[in-house]
């Protein structure tokens, strides 16, 4: 907690709010690919199929 603490001290502005589950299904999504898999994502890999509709969902305000 403490640096998590410092980590925002270092930006000049900063606002920590709850969003629930349903409203940030990227974030729960990648929370839970990585509770159940071993995988680590590196830039240029294809992301799964489901991760790629949730996003786009995001994108268009579906959800």
């Amino acid at each position: 907690m403490a640096q998590i603490s410092a980590l925002f001290d270092a930006f000049k502005a900063h606002r920590i709010s709850h969003v629930y589950r349903a409203a940030n299904r990227a974030a729960d999504f990648v929370a839970s690919f990585s509770c159940l898999d071993n995988t680590e994502w590196r830039r240029g890999m294809s992301l799964p199929l489901d991760f790629c509709a949730i996003l786009n969902e995001d994108r268009t305000f579906c959800t």
